[in-house]
């Protein structure tokens, strides 16, 4: 039987690098993307549409500039890499969970 393929919009992706309500749930699907479980599409402008929301929350005062920078750029330069042994690249190639804008957010308002 075929996977099944989900089309992920930047709601989605933006939860993979912001801590937002269903974080957990959108982690969980890219856990089953890695697991092979499903498959994942998403728009050309997915980039474009999670910088917008990086930068809103950042004009929004819930980060620094420097954050909200530093964190598009590894999302950006992850999105085209590809991983190392023969593990199945993540979608989008977007920041590994903790290592991520999640993790500066958290440590920004300690």
């Amino acid at each position: 039987m075929p996977r099944r393929t989900l089309v992920v919009d930047a709601s989605v992706a933006v939860k993979w690098i912001l801590p937002e309500e269903d974080t957990e749930r959108a982690l969980r699907l890219q856990e089953s993307y890695q697991d092979e479980e499903i498959d994942l599409i998403s728009p050309y402008l997915v980039v474009s549409e999670v910088a917008n929301v990086v930068w809103k929350r950042q004009r929004r005062g819930d980060f620094s500039a420097a954050v909200a920078q530093r964190v598009f750029l590894q999302f950006r330069e992850q999105r085209g890499a590809r991983s190392c042994g023969g593990a199945r690249p993540s979608f989008l190639q977007l920041p590994v969970p903790g290592l991520g804008l999640g993790t500066a957010v958290r440590s920004h308002h300690r």
